[in-house]
């Protein structure tokens, strides 16, 4: 695996929605060990994170990894992922739902950039009850940030009203490829 880490920068409302996914596993004195684990720094941005502030994709990371291992078998990058989606739609960005899943994703393509700093999301139709996912242009990337992902899609498919949905991640570029592909069905 590969990874690129540093130079880019997310919200930080996925940073609020891992912690709180934390609180309901470890705890409040789980949570300060796993920040206590973090270099000054991340502490310091982590600790600072509201959800329209910048965070650093390094930071996120070494949260989220810190997070799955004080928690073990109890959470996965996956579930952060499926967290982060029940929490911010049906709070700080339920505006962002729609009537329909492909209407959905179709806007949060749209409005990636207001999430993270860097490449660009592409939505396509693949059937009635199929979809695409492009990431192009990832210059910050890491396969756990991908499974992360992975789990967003799977609720917001089920949020959206999806039956038996799979999210499954056939290219990456942790991995060698050019682009993450995540193919969508429910």
């Amino acid at each position: 695996m590969n990874e690129q880490l540093s130079g880019c920068r997310v919200k930080g409302g996925i940073i609020r929605a891992h912690l709180d996914c934390a609180r309901e596993t470890l705890g409040e004195e789980g949570v300060a060990k796993v920040i206590g684990q973090l270099s000054a720094a991340a502490a310091q941005e982590v600790r600072a994170a509201l959800s329209s502030t910048w965070v650093s994709f390094q930071t996120l990371m070494v949260l989220d990894r810190a997070i799955v291992a004080a928690a073990g078998p109890r959470a996965s990058m996956r579930d952060l992922g499926r967290f982060s989606a029940k929490q911010n739609l049906s709070t700080t960005y339920r505006a962002f739902q729609r009537a329909g899943i492909h209407d959905f994703f179709r806007r949060s393509a749209s409005l990636h950039d207001q999430f993270q700093d860097f490449g660009r999301e592409e939505y396509v139709q693949a059937g009635e009850q199929a979809g695409r996912i492009i990431h192009h242009e990832y210059r910050c990337f890491s396969a756990d940030y991908c499974e992360s992902a992975r789990g967003y899609y799977e609720v917001v498919m089920e949020m959206h009203g999806g039956k038996q949905v799979s999210a499954t991640h056939p290219q990456c570029v942790a991995r060698g490829a050019r682009e993450c592909v995540f193919e969508l069905r429910w």
